[in-house]
């Protein structure tokens, strides 16, 4: 999932010209507040553009800056309705993981029993 995030800023990147850096492994905290950033920014250029083609008498230039605005819109979409709640469920998930090395995702406080010696005599 990271990979794919990273690829998506790089493509928000190409398309809005900001500065952008490439951290490759990151901790979540700062993943997440980084995508947070980019959605500001990429909300905001939506709204200038949406304001322009309001503006626009031109029916050209309007089309132009509505496919401009649709190529922001994509990553935007994709940032608030997958990896932004994607990571929060991350996060939460590895709080309760804690130092086990499992969890049960339906009882969290459950744990795994081992038993001296089972049945198929792997004890």
């Amino acid at each position: 999932m990271k990979e794919r995030i990273q690829a998506t800023l790089r493509h928000i990147h190409e398309i809005t010209h900001q500065e952008v850096s490439d951290h490759g492994d990151t901790a979540p905290e700062a993943l997440s507040a980084r995508l947070e950033e980019t959605t500001a920014v990429l909300e905001e250029k939506i709204e200038v553009l949406s304001e322009q083609i309001a503006s626009e008498n031109s029916v050209a230039t309007r089309q132009i800056l509505r496919e401009q605005r649709s190529a922001l819109k994509k990553p935007l979409k994709l940032l608030r309705e997958d990896y932004l709640p994607r990571l929060a469920k991350y996060e939460q998930q590895k709080a309760c993981f804690g130092d086990r090395n499992s969890y049960s995702k339906t009882d969290p406080d459950a744990t795994f029993m081992r038993m001296k010696e089972d049945h198929m005599k792997n004890g």
